[in-house]
């Protein structure tokens, strides 16, 4: 509750320094409402909406470029993704492992254990311990949870972006 207290004061604080409005004419509810949205930001994502935005993430990357028709490869890809996130601080999440059938040279993580990686990227690996690295990087940015953070980043400038917005209104 502190936080959500120090980040309104932070909002109301933004506003007056970018001069958002006379002192006459501040939106005080307006402020608010942006540092409500702050806060909810900043109070971070929890682990089942984490899989829910990276489920959808998935699903459209899946929707560009379909996974290889090829079980064994997905099921061995599979394996070693599995072994890898085995070893992380978050071993429980539902990971899901893929190559898509794309020819460029990529591989993808979405919040809360998707990870993809292109057909070409796949065909350059020499051995498991090549595909373990690349499964093993993308694993660590879901660990770090690096897209969430970006979320909330995103949010705390768009946040921003609002308090600077002059107020149209007359006064």
């Amino acid at each position: 509750m502190m936080n959500r207290a120090k980040l309104w004061l932070a909002a109301l604080a933004a506003g007056a320094a970018f001069g958002v409005a006379s002192a006459a004419s501040i939106d005080l509810g307006r402020i608010f409402d942006i540092g409500k949205d702050v806060a909810t930001a900043a109070t971070g994502v929890t682990e089942q909406e984490e899989i829910g935005i990276g489920r959808e993430v998935a699903g459209r990357l899946l929707g560009a470029a379909p996974l290889v028709a090829d079980p064994e490869l997905q099921a061995y890809v599979n394996r070693v993704g599995r072994w890898v996130a085995l070893q992380t601080e978050r071993p429980d999440l539902p990971w899901h492992f893929g190559v898509i059938d794309s020819p460029a040279v990529n591989a993808f993580a979405a919040p809360g254990g998707y990870v993809l990686v292109t057909r070409g990227l796949y065909e350059m690996l020499d051995n498991e311990a090549q595909l373990a690295g690349v499964l093993g990087h993308e694993i660590g940015h879901i660990v770090r949870r690096h897209h969430i953070t970006v979320m909330q980043k995103s949010a705390v400038v768009s946040a921003g972006a609002r308090l600077a917005q002059r107020d149209n209104r007359s006064a």
